[in-house]
């Protein structure tokens, strides 16, 4: 029993008790096609002059004050986005995902995670903490820059649980009209558990031994985190919110798969919903793999947040369309269309444009669609047809 008591404070200091990222530049060009745009993107931001330092602080489960720390740009409209990375991730690496937003005029908040970037606490609480801290990032983004301020929060990874469960909580500011989520995990507690028995000191045990192990080391995550693994965020718990919703995912992920975030979408009870789903891309890979339709997508969304109008997704994006001379075609295959007012109008979707499967080429297509207060919202694609194989 002794040396499971070892392997438990061992498993605990190398996944719970220990810090998981500084600030540091770890550009990522390598991980797609369109690798090259992500880091330039990251690159700006890690060099723009312009970012203001902001904190906020919390008391750990002993009582101790510790500061949270993140960047801040200010915009030029009513629209504010705070950002929430992953694990090992950090505030100043998030540049691909500020500059979409800052080009649309949002002003844009970055934390660091507990336990990551410039934070001084060095443990990990599987964003159970964390959630509640997008709650009090937002409060003072409010008392900042005003009561009319529509907030967006986008999590990536770790980051979309976090988002989902700031939400998901009783002190919700109405402000947090808009939710965006990329390569989220929806259960954080199977994955707690994962990461601790997938860790290199509980090798070679038995699957009894297994569970002695775990149960300690949620024994001392309790001890001095002041939680449980079966405290972790579940985002099935955000299901009847009516924030509005894109869900953003790798059709090749990994860690988390497409089939569970996609039964979440399904079950969201927000009128207003999408999806953009990724060919060939990983964890977290989407963005890497298609980077102009990543960027399509935010600004559709924004627009539809902005105008009440519907949200259309599904459309057929680069890495998945295209097609060989001679193929079959379905323009409306995975398609949808929801809206506040009208639900799911993805019924009333129409096409504009058309393709010939038998002539290579580039075909754009244009997907329209109108709800019944008159609202009307347009997004293009294009498809691209090789010669035949």
């Amino acid at each position: 029993m002794s040396d499971l008591n070892q392997i438990a404070l061992l498993a605990y200091n190398d996944t719970l008790g220990r810090r998981y990222s500084v600030e540091e530049w770890l550009p990522r060009s390598d991980e797609g096609p369109d690798g090259p745009e992500v880091v330039k993107d990251q690159e700006w931001f890690w060099n723009f002059e312009g970012k203001e330092d902001r904190s906020i602080t919390y008391l750990n489960s002993k009582g101790d004050a510790h500061s949270l720390n993140a960047y801040l740009i200010k915009g030029n409209t009513n629209k504010a986005i705070i950002l929430s990375h992953g694990i090992t991730g950090c505030s100043r690496m998030m540049g691909n995902f500020v500059k979409p937003f800052f080009d649309l005029g949002f002003t844009i908040l970055t934390p660091d995670l507990r336990g990551h970037g410039r934070n001084d606490e060095n443990i990990f609480e599987l964003g159970i903490y964390s959630s509640k801290d997008y709650i009090s990032w937002a409060n003072m983004l409010i008392s900042e820059l005003g009561s009319n301020l529509e907030i967006y929060l986008f999590g990536v990874s770790l980051g979309g649980a976090i988002v989902l469960g700031a939400v998901g909580g009783s002190d919700v500011p109405s402000n947090i009209k808009n939710i965006i989520i990329d390569a989220s995990p929806i259960d954080m507690q199977y994955v707690g558990r994962n990461l601790l028995l997938s860790n290199q000191y509980l090798a070679g045990l038995q699957d009894d031994e297994k569970t002695i192990v775990v149960d300690k080391v949620n024994d001392l995550f309790f001890s001095n985190q002041g939680c449980r693994i079966e405290q972790s965020l579940n985002a099935m718990e955000s299901l009847t919110r009516q924030q509005q919703l894109l869900v953003i995912h790798g059709r090749n992920d990994t860690s988390f798969p497409l089939s569970v975030n996609d039964n979440f979408l399904k079950y969201y009870w927000g009128a207003t919903k999408g999806y953009f789903y990724v060919e060939g891309a990983n964890h977290p890979q989407s963005m890497w793999y298609d980077y102009q339709g990543y960027i399509s997508i935010l600004k559709h969304f924004v627009d539809v947040c902005s105008l009440s109008s519907p949200l259309i997704s599904g459309v057929i994006e680069k890495a998945e369309g295209y097609y060989f001379a001679g193929e079959d075609i379905n323009l409306m295959d995975g398609v949808m269309a929801y809206d506040k007012v009208d639900k799911d109008i993805t019924a009333k979707v129409t096409t504009v444009g058309s393709v010939d499967i038998n002539a290579p080429g580039e075909y754009t297509i244009s997907y329209k669609v109108e709800n019944s207060s008159g609202m009307s919202s347009e997004i293009s694609t294009i498809i691209y047809i090789q010669p035949a194989r």
